[in-house]
């Protein structure tokens, strides 16, 4: 046996059988970056795709896109597609009722619809909140 310099116990494993530096000690562990179902589908309605639309050939995502068939074919009659809209219409109006009632928890985001409500005269203390905020960023900008 060899001699050993110090004491092998509880919380002190020997050298050899000590992790090598450089290497995990999960090598078989969860993967890095691996994206839910969720963002994966967000990932796919968000690429660019082009389409032909009254003979020019324009860019949008392809979540744009298939609103644009869906409501389409909707006019045209199609009541599979009028049915589907007309379920969505409860998600898009909660979902503009969060926008308005400042929900939202990204600050960028929170500036950019107080900023649309301003705009838009929608209620007095935004406006209010975006001109102070327009106010401290001219003074920073200064």
């Amino acid at each position: 046996m060899a001699k050993r310099d110090y004491e092998v116990g509880y919380g002190k494993p020997p050298i050899a059988t000590r992790f090598q530096k450089g290497k995990s000690g999960n090598p078989s562990g969860r993967p890095r970056g691996r994206r839910n179902l969720a963002a994966t589908l967000l990932a796919v309605l968000n690429e660019p795709v082009m389409v032909t639309e009254q003979g020019r050939r324009k860019r949008m995502t392809k979540l744009e896109a298939t609103f644009k068939q869906l409501v389409n074919r909707s006019i045209a009659g199609d009541l599979a597609a009028t049915r589907l809209l007309v379920q969505l219409f409860p998600t898009i109006e909660k979902l503009l009722e969060d926008c308005a009632a400042g929900v939202l928890d990204g600050k960028p985001d929170q500036a950019v619809l107080a900023h649309l409500a301003a705009r838009l005269g929608l209620d007095r203390n935004s406006t209010d909140k975006t001109e102070e905020r327009n106010d401290a960023s001219a003074t920073a900008a200064s």
